[in-house]
């Protein structure tokens, strides 16, 4: 599950659309999704998805608010992660490991702890954040993945280097 669209609809070429944005984690989730689909693996991205149905070896499933479903619950699958949304663990009653990806700083899990197994954080310091926040985050249930880059996505041949220029993005 990702939260839903506050950067474009996801699907198999949101990484890729010359309309609109993608963050590095939303990225990062995509191309996974679509990696693990070509392995075998049975995999469903819930989200503010481009289109329903099974595109690129993944299951595509509209989800387009934050608000709590309680009627829904995920098929039986080994993973389910949630991308910045704590409650939608709860809809994950039948995955054997529930995974929280997170990039904010700032979350409470407490009214959802029970079906939180793992929180992944970008950085150690983030981690250390996340567990000062909301003592019901252990130190020992976080694990620091930081967002990928996708190199194939920067074509082309390389700039001369202004040593005097900056460029900053979050």
């Amino acid at each position: 599950y990702s939260g839903f669209g506050y950067w474009t609809t996801l699907g198999p070429d949101a990484p890729y659309r010359k309309e609109g944005m993608l963050g590095g984690g939303e990225t990062a989730m995509v191309n996974l999704a679509m990696a693990l689909g070509r392995r075998g693996h049975d995999v469903t991205v819930v989200a503010d998805v481009t289109e329903e149905g099974r595109h690129a070896s993944v299951n595509w499933v509209q989800w387009e608010s934050e608000e709590e479903r309680p009627d829904w619950q995920a098929a039986p699958c080994d993973v389910f992660i949630g991308c910045d949304q704590p409650t939608i663990l709860a809809n994950a009653q039948n995955a054997r490991l529930r995974i929280l990806d997170t990039q904010n700083n700032h979350f409470k899990i407490s009214h959802v702890a029970s079906y939180v197994d793992l929180v992944v954080a970008r950085s150690r310091w983030h981690a250390e954040i996340l567990a000062e926040y909301d003592a019901t985050i252990r130190p020992d249930q976080c694990v620091v993945m930081p967002n990928g880059v996708d190199d194939s996505r920067f074509k082309g041949p390389a700039r001369e280097r202004n040593p005097k220029r900056l460029f900053y993005s979050s």
